[in-house]
């Protein structure tokens, strides 16, 4: 399990996430983040972007 932060800057939204999966390739995940982004801005009002972390295990 990840985290998602999102901030308001002025008037728009900007939203971190974090991501964890230890079975992805690097070429895969660059995939994966790019995807989940461009999914997260097309359906939340006022989101302007998104910054996707893949991680391949949860931090301790």
């Amino acid at each position: 399990m990840g985290a998602l932060r999102m901030r308001w800057i002025e008037h728009a939204l900007r939203a971190e996430a974090e991501v964890v999966d230890g079975t992805l390739s690097v070429v895969a995940a660059h995939r994966v983040a790019e995807a989940a982004g461009r999914a997260v801005v097309g359906v939340v009002p006022r989101l302007l972007g998104v910054t996707v972390h893949i991680d391949h295990e949860p931090l301790t």
